[in-house]
């Protein structure tokens, strides 16, 4: 699941031509938070989803697309 929604994250990212460090510099976190989260490397809360979101100008709702409406386990199933 975190796979998917730094993917997500880094993709919307990409599209509005944001570097991670821009976006690390608005956000006044370290590059490599961006870097960690977007690889799926990292459990980020809530907060920080909605921190991210609002630096991308995106809904929250974005960073879940393509999860459908799977449980979390299902998905975890379909990427083995």
């Amino acid at each position: 699941v975190r796979k998917v929604i730094g993917a997500n994250a880094g993709r919307l990212r990409s599209e509005r031509r944001i570097s991670q460090s821009e976006l690390a510099r608005t956000l006044e976190v370290n590059r490599s938070h961006i870097n960690q989260f977007e690889a799926g490397k990292q459990n980020v809360s809530i907060d920080y989803l909605v921190k991210i979101a609002d630096g991308l100008d995106v809904s929250v709702v974005e960073f879940f697309s393509g999860l459908g409406g799977a449980s979390p386990r299902r998905i975890v199933e379909k990427e083995e």
